[in-house]
């Protein structure tokens, strides 16, 4: 995708203690990314975002045995359960709590009639971006 950045870009270990994104458009707009693949019952469940994670939006990527699907949710409607329960017909739910300072890990679970087909990302992402 040509708005993307053209090099590598910079990673990170997925571990409790990092707050940064996983990667950066070339205007600087972040990502956090999250995988998942088709469980038995045809859902995906997402896990591991942070509220206090540094990033503006969230990229689910789901994989089926045949095809994948995505969704791009803004940080702010992500944890918003009135936007999401609109929106997305789910709310984010509680994974576990954080060791030390009790804060919470969110999963997203869904099935493929929330998500995108991956065919529309380039469009879907040139549109926001």
């Amino acid at each position: 995708i040509n708005h993307l950045e053209s090099e590598e870009p910079e990673t990170r270990k997925g571990d409790y203690g990092v707050l940064g994104h996983n990667t950066m458009t070339d205007n600087y707009v972040t990502f956090e990314v999250k995988t998942a693949t088709e469980d038995q019952g045809g859902g995906f469940q997402f896990n591991g975002m942070k509220i206090d994670a540094e990033y503006d939006y969230l990229f689910c990527l789901g994989i089926s045995p045949n095809d994948e699907y995505f969704l791009v949710i803004h940080k702010d409607d992500l944890f918003n359960p009135v936007w999401m329960k609109e929106n997305i017909g789910r709310k984010l739910g509680s994974l576990y709590k954080k060791k030390d300072d009790g804060t919470d890990t969110y999963k997203l679970s869904m099935g493929k009639h929330n998500l995108r087909p991956i065919s529309e990302l380039s469009e879907y992402l040139y549109e926001l971006i």
